[in-house]
């Protein structure tokens, strides 16, 4: 007697920080079967595939992001993105774009 079984799947999250993301893709496959009264052979294959996308800088902008301050606009007057506070902490914004 032979059994076999087939899964597949899709994953895509977005992560937490803008511009992040994980996609994922999965396949296994079980494969038996029964040669014998006292004998039986089995295979088992698993495939999994990560593709990320990152922001590129290092941990301590993250870190620092509450340090943003709460009453701090993201805009300059012009319409444009600020690029840091007035204390210097990099803006993620800028960081992510």
């Amino acid at each position: 007697m032979t059994q076999y079984s087939l899964s597949a799947g899709i994953m895509n999250e977005d992560g937490v920080v803008v511009n992040t993301n994980l996609k994922r893709y999965m396949f296994r496959s079980n494969i038996s079967t029964q040669i014998s009264d006292k004998f039986s052979v089995g295979l088992n294959l698993t495939a999994i595939q990560n593709q990320t996308h990152n922001i590129q800088t290092s941990y301590e902008e993250v870190q620092l992001a509450p340090t943003w301050g709460p009453a701090e606009s993201l805009k300059n007057p012009d319409g444009t993105w600020q690029t840091s506070d007035p204390y210097g902490a990099t803006s993620l914004i800028r960081l992510c774009s």
